[in-house]
């Protein structure tokens, strides 16, 4: 236990508060950063690019 002026004892009081309000705060921020990125990457996993066609034409070559 630490000795603490009267006058003080307030603000270290809730200087522990805001201290945790801050860092939950920003956490919340990181992680609605963070979702949108997500969700677009799971996106553009989920989807497939349509192969190119390489059935060869009537000439021999490849697609058209």
């Amino acid at each position: 236990m630490r000795w603490v002026r009267p006058s003080e004892l307030p603000t270290m009081v809730a200087n522990r508060y805001v201290r945790r309000l801050v860092a939950s705060n920003e956490a919340a921020v990181r992680q609605a950063r963070q979702l949108p990125r997500r969700a677009i990457a799971r996106v553009r996993i989920a989807r497939t690019q349509t192969a190119s066609n390489t059935a060869p034409d009537r000439l021999g070559g490849i697609g058209q």
